[in-house]
């Protein structure tokens, strides 16, 4: 949660950028969740209730038409990812001096990536209420087979873009590279990027990923629910972003965009939180273990039925509804919020 004076600083550098929030305000959405949207007063459906300039939204390839970061991109000729590209943005405005960003980065999550020990990561996190809580964040010594295989995938493809980024930013960073402040970077762009088709761009690297992220200041404060009161996109005949409620708002609600059908492994490794009760969690099957569960049952299972379930390619996937905490039976404090936006995103 930001104290009241960058909480009042932010809010007045969104106004002079031409962000439109008349009927919703930023402020903590409760003990350890950080901030969220809340409704002024009760809100119709079909409601803008945030707007901004397409020009605000911080992509790539606004990022690389800036005079610093054109001349660096060519003088090295590395050709960054889009991606990489708004990490590398990141990374550099957080520390630099009269950034015009500040009164933004001043409300992102920090690390705290200097803990060296599980206990130090816990309690610097309690004490700084706005942090990322994620197991890369606090540096969990997990193996794949650690987590469900609804997950795995996802982790064994997070470290490895992670490590990519660490490999190639490099010569885009002045010595030394801060390790920890990289990190923190690559938090910000992993968990506040939400999708955009953006045109392509000389200087950005297509070649492997399009560029289809962005990062969008005040948006990006909205936090998760997969029974969400509102929708993000692009209106490109007017040229805005905006945050339209797909149902009505009570006054004092929170807005809550819905990040995606993800479970609570997937909630967990990218964002850091999990829900008390997601509709979206479930487990992977294997055939021979669903076959021998329904014998198991009681059920008559021959060749033919076995035959049946392989060639009809069933998913597998069978829902699983947990209480208190989650499959990867770690606590929950934060269940219900966190900063991000991949599901009306990536």
């Amino acid at each position: 949660m930001a104290d009241d004076r960058r909480l009042a600083d932010f809010i007045e550098w969104s106004r002079e950028r031409g962000i439109r929030f008349d009927d919703v305000e930023i402020r903590s959405a409760g003990e350890g969740a950080g901030n969220g949207v809340f409704a002024r007063d009760s809100q119709r459906a079909n409601k803008n209730v945030i707007e901004l300039p397409a020009g605000e939204l911080l992509t790539a390839g606004r990022v690389v038409e800036r005079e610093r970061y054109r001349r660096m991109v060519e003088e090295k000729g590395v050709r960054p990812t889009a991606f990489e590209m708004l990490v590398l943005f990141f990374y550099l405005e957080r520390e630099e001096e009269g950034s015009e960003w500040t009164p933004y980065l001043r409300m992102l999550p920090s690390g705290p990536f200097w803990a060296q020990t599980k206990m130090e990561y816990q309690k610097a996190v309690l004490l700084s209420r706005n942090s990322f809580d994620t197991p890369v964040a606090a540096g969990l010594p997990l193996r794949d087979d650690d987590l469900p295989l609804s997950v795995r995938r996802f982790w064994v493809q997070q470290r490895e873009e992670l490590a990519g980024i660490r490999e190639r930013l490099p010569p885009l960073l002045p010595a030394p590279v801060d390790d920890d402040r990289l990190l923190w970077a690559w938090h910000v762009v992993n968990t506040r990027c939400i999708f955009v088709e953006n045109p392509p761009h000389p200087l950005i690297d297509t070649s492997t990923v399009e560029d289809t992220i962005a990062v969008i200041p005040f948006v990006d404060m909205l936090n998760h629910s997969s029974d969400a009161s509102c929708v993000a996109e692009l209106d490109k005949r007017n040229g805005k972003y905006v945050v339209r409620l797909n149902k009505a708002v009570p006054e004092g609600s929170e807005v809550h965009v819905c990040y995606g059908p993800h479970d609570n492994g997937r909630l967990w490794v990218e964002y850091g939180f999990r829900l008390t009760d997601n509709p979206f969690t479930k487990v992977f099957l294997p055939t021979d273990l669903l076959l021998a569960l329904a014998k198991k049952s009681g059920l008559s299972i021959d060749i033919h039925h076995q035959t049946a379930v392989e060639d009809a390619a069933l998913s597998r996937l069978y829902p699983l509804y947990v209480g208190r905490g989650s499959e990867l039976g770690v606590p929950d404090e934060r269940a219900h919020t966190a900063h991000g936006a991949s599901g009306y995103a990536v």
